[in-house]
């Protein structure tokens, strides 16, 4: 468009005065009285529909003679309206309240004010302001009561001008607007979900609450992008797309089919390009089309000049802003789902990169330190500390953007360079611990490989010239050898012998250094053998080393250091192998080795087995443990340091929220904070070991795929009735835990008082297994509908206590699970007190069951879509926000099964039973009916048990740290997982009988 069509059709709707002198960073609006006969219909139709709604404003229950508001003071005005902080009495609670000035009030204005009232209430959005309430006063002024915001407008962080804002500002890098911005697209993708486009998205229609929350307003310009054919009717008509034909919004910002009134080319994409505006302005400074008038700026709009940027801005952001401000719409991107995934993109990439930046120095910095000269021993362990990280860092960034090329070559330049350095330093195992992680096919790693073999036999002959005969080195090594039952005897008599054939040979003349080679030669049998319960005691170690917390980073380095210690002797076992094998007497047949004494057979026997092992130690073990200590280095700055903005407004919220007292919590390493569930409003972490970390859509709902990790919902503290009775003349049915099927065990009703705690909002579902187990129990016939979101099966209790040790959690107690069962409800079920009010919530034996499984009646006579269980979160949450606490599949408690009657541990309602036998189960499956599903119904079970009804959902504790602040519990590793957890349910003298 020409400049001076956009100048003919801006003159169309803004007088010659406002035109000359108009701030082209205002908000432009139609004014729809006047104009042509098209404008004059539509008008008169909308005032219909604003008499309309009058009318039911009007009626007698929404109308009082005074305002059910009080206004406290002004917080805000505007072109049309003034917004107050204003009391609402009858809730106790403080509002926002928008009026329209007297000089608007006008029929066009109270239209566009009705409409945008009746628009935001339609937009039910974590990130769009919730609009409680529309009063008309007998006095004829309407109110719009909505959310009380208390943070800053965006443009204000952006272009601070008080001291409070400079300071809140200094809080935000770009990567943080970035971020915001993402949270826009997610309010705008639901607004065109719903077909609605705003048409005036800038800075200044943000708010940033104080915990970091985002809300998009001002939705006055807003219009209909629905196809016409399928517009639904509304209260207040929503003016449609085809229907503008004059300019509208703020000239700094818009897009040309705005500046021309092109009704007809409105549409999702004109918020694309008021995102990549507002994009713009966060790289550059400022608003995209820049003037000191408004002819100057309609100028700068109508070039057809691409975008220029003057800033040293990313190139990769740069792409993203000219796609989404291209001056064709159909060269933006298609979607804002679209232009937000591009964002995203860019900071997984950008954060790998920096990342990858910072791997690069430290690897720079070890490579520089190795030419200093002589090391000492603890330099030469920060070196080899510093190799270490270097290569996990590299390898974090690539977890974080598997394209990043730097990342894949530092990753293997760091190995190759902590290999040549151990290798220089004689530290043998270090050194081949880094070539098994290499390309086995690689020129330079066959090298190191060639030069390892090499320096190994050098360090074999000088040690063999220059070792002194140490008897009693073998009683050392007897000690160890204390665990080999089978070979204690023949170890004893290699003792003996050892000083025997030293003595009897230079008895016979030997020379003393060649008696010391026959000595040492038994003394070196009794060491391969001290290997054999090395090996033992180092795989059942790395059984424990868990969770992969930055806690036990120094365990995995020591038990690494002696791993790759026992490593060293694998060739020197190999050689002696060969020369067991050659010796006099010895013949193979069918693969087997025969040698002609039981202390020889059982001396090759061991030695074979050791090293078939000691290859699978160093293929398996190692690597895993190695794999664990990449992701403990990594784990703290992928959890907290890399979300610091996310934990700061979480931990901010829960200091001052209301339902969780005042929570004081510290950042919980491992964990990603996800924000608030937009139907329970509890905060929601994300679990790094167990999976990915989660998005969420444009309504705020959790995105779980087969990759997503565990998500745990943080419970806040609280008081509860745990159990239930049958109904009495005293307890009549409807009153709290009251419930016609109670069982005997379901008694006394005890009040338990729980602290915070975290646990799953899902079952743990089978990949989250796999990937933490390397295993698939879960078995299957051929009519379920298996897949890998469906919650995991056929676990026993030591099964699903090793999964809860190695992820650093636990399980619930019983009290737990109830108080998160019920969340709140004291009904039979916490969908209420009809078994029907679980039709559509649960999934149980349902019809379909009774015909695929029974053949026979004896299930409910509802279909729940599914013939066994169905995959996490088909069912709605409970008012926690947990799906399938009813249904689905039965969950393992922490608990033996014991009486009521015994004295529950305080915080956590853990009861200790004196003579434990079993175990207890929780919350039916769906091959139960619906009174198998009630809240207070207990199922002991074996703690053996395993079934395909059987699965589990995880808790993680918070304890009370020394500040005052919750944290995440540590445990040392006891003897085994199951004794670990008895431990915690032994009885005490407070135990009732």
């Amino acid at each position: 468009m020409k400049k001076e069509e956009l100048r003919t059709a801006w003159l169309n709707t803004v007088t010659i005065d406002e035109f000359a002198t108009g701030d082209p960073s205002r908000t432009y609006r139609a004014q729809s009285d006047g104009g042509n006969k098209a404008d004059r219909s539509r008008s008169e139709g909308a005032a219909t529909d604003e008499q309309n709604l009058q009318e039911k404003l009007l009626d007698d229950s929404a109308i009082s003679d005074r305002s059910r508001y009080r206004l406290l003071e002004e917080i805000g005005r505007g072109g049309m309206g003034v917004v107050y902080r204003a009391d609402q009495g009858s809730l106790g609670r403080e509002v926002a309240i928008k009026t329209l000035l007297a000089s608007s009030a006008k029929r066009h204005s109270l239209r566009r004010f009705v409409s945008e009232a009746q628009l935001t209430g339609l937009l039910d959005h974590p990130n769009i302001v919730p609009v409680y309430d529309l009063e008309l006063t007998k006095t004829g002024e309407l109110h719009l009561a909505m959310k009380l915001l208390t943070g800053i407008e965006w443009k204000h962080l952006l272009h601070p001008k008080t001291d409070q804002d400079r300071s809140r500002a200094a809080e935000y890098g770009l990567s943080d607007h970035i971020k915001i911005l993402i949270t826009v697209c997610n309010a705008m993708a639901f607004a065109h979900e719903r077909g609605i486009a705003h048409c005036d998205l800038k800075p200044e229609n943000v708010m940033i609450g104080q915990f970091g929350e985002v809300f998009v307003m001002d939705w006055g310009i807003a219009v209909d992008i629905t196809p016409i054919d399928q517009r639904k009717p509304n209260m207040v008509r929503i003016e449609h797309h085809t229907e503008v034909s004059v300019p509208r919004g703020t000239p700094r910002y818009m897009p040309p089919e705005l500046a021309r009134g092109d009704g007809a080319r409105i549409s999702a994409k004109t918020d694309v390009y008021l995102l990549g505006a507002i994009l713009y302005e966060l790289l550059e400074g400022l608003p995209p089309h820049q003037g000191a008038t408004m002819t100057e700026v309609l100028t700068h709009l109508s070039s057809e000049d691409p975008i220029a940027f003057e800033s040293d801005a990313a190139q990769e952001l740069q792409t993203i802003c000219r796609c989404a401000l291209n001056k064709e719409a159909n060269d933006r991107y298609p979607t804002v789902s679209a232009f937000r995934s591009a964002l995203e993109s860019y900071l997984e990439s950008r954060e790998s990169r920096l990342i990858t930046r910072s791997a690069r120095e430290l690897l720079e910095r070890c490579q520089q330190g190795q030419r200093v000269g002589e090391l000492d021993k603890g330099a030469l362990s920060q070196l080899y500390a510093d190799f270490s990280e270097s290569a996990a860092g590299f390898s974090q960034a690539l977890l974080l953007w598997p394209e990043n090329r730097d990342a894949a070559e530092g990753a293997e330049e760091a190995r190759y360079a902590y290999a040549r350095a151990a290798l220089a330093h004689g530290d043998l195992g270090l050194a081949e611990a880094q070539v098994l992680k290499l390309d086995q096919d690689h020129l330079e790693t066959k090298e190191l490989r060639l030069r390892i073999i090499a320096a190994r036999q050098q360090r074999r002959d000088l040690e063999s010239a220059s070792r002194k005969l140490r008897v009693v080195a073998v009683v050392a090594v007897g000690v160890i050898l204390l665990g080999l039952t089978v070979g204690l005897v023949l170890v004893s008599s290699a003792r003996a012998k050892t000083e025997e054939a030293r003595q009897e040979a230079v008895a016979l003349g030997v020379k003393e250094h060649r008696a010391m080679e026959l000595a040492e030669q038994r003394l070196a049998d009794v060491n391969r053998l001290a290997d054999v319960k090395r090996l033992e005691n180092l795989e059942k170690q790395a059984t424990w080393l868990w969770p992969a917390y930055s806690k036990t980073i120094p365990a995995y380095q020591l038990w690494l250091s002696e791993a790759e210690d026992l490593l060293e002797h694998r060739t020197l076992h190999q050689d002696t192998l060969v020369r067991f094998r050659a010796g006099e007497g010895v013949f193979e047949k069918n693969g087997l080795w025969i040698f002609p004494t039981v202390e020889e057979q059982w001396m090759h026997d061991t030695l074979a087995e050791l090293i078939q092992k000691l290859m699978l130690f160093a293929n398996q073990t190692i690597r895993n443990v190695d794999d664990r200590l990449v992701f403990a280095q990594t784990i703290r700055q992928r959890s907290i340091v890399k979300y610091e903005p996310e934990w700061k407004s979480t931990s901010r919220a829960l200091s001052q929220s209301v339902v969780y007292g005042g929570l004081e919590i510290e950042p919980l390493e491992g964990f990603v904070p996800l924000g608030q569930d937009p139907d329970s409003g509890l905060f929601e972490f994300s679990d790094l070991q167990s999976g990915a970390v989660p998005t969420r859509d444009e309504r705020g709902r959790l995105q779980i795929n087969e990759n997503t990790g565990l998500v745990f919902v943080l419970i806040p503290a609280g008081e509860f009735l745990m159990g239930a009775i049958r109904p009495s003349a005293t307890n009549p049915l409807g009153q709290s835990n009251v419930d016609p099927f109670a069982e005997a065990d379901e008694q006394p009703i005890t009040r338990i008082r729980l602290d915070p705690f975290l646990i799953s909002k899902f079952e743990v579902t089978q990949a989250q297994w796999e990937r933490q187990m390397s295993s698939a129990p879960s078995q299957y016939g051929p009519l379920i509908e298996a897949g890998r979101r469906h919650p995991v099966t056929n676990v026993n209790f030591e099964d699903v206590s090793t999964f809860t040790f190695q992820l650093g959690l636990t399980l619930p107690t019983e009290a737990q699970w109830e108080y998160s069962a019920r969340a709140g409800s004291g009904s039979t079920w916490w969908t209420g007190d009809e078994r029907e009010s679980l039709k559509g919530r649960a999934n149980l034996a349902d019809s379909g069951y009774e015909k695929q499984i029974l053949g026979r009646p004896g299930a409910e006579d509802w279909n729940d879509g599914h013939t066994l269980h169905a995959p996490i979160g088909n069912f709605p949450a409970n008012q926690f926000g947990l799906h399938d606490v009813a249904g689905n599949v039965w969950e393992w408690c922490l608990d033996h099964y014991g009486s009521y009657e015994i004295e529950p541990s305080p915080g956590t309602g853990l009861r200790r039973v004196a003579m434990p036998t079993t175990r207890v189960m929780r919350g039916g499956g769906w091959d139960n009916d619906a009174l198998w599903q009630r809240s207070a119904l207990r199922h002991k079970v074996p703690p053996e048990a395993r079934w395909s009804g059987l699965g589990l959902r995880p808790v993680k504790r918070l304890v009370l740290e020394k500040n005052g602040r919750r944290g995440i519990e540590w445990s040392a590793p006891p003897e085994s997982v199951v004794e670990s957890i008895d431990s915690e349910a032994q009885p005490t003298s407070e135990s009732k009988p």
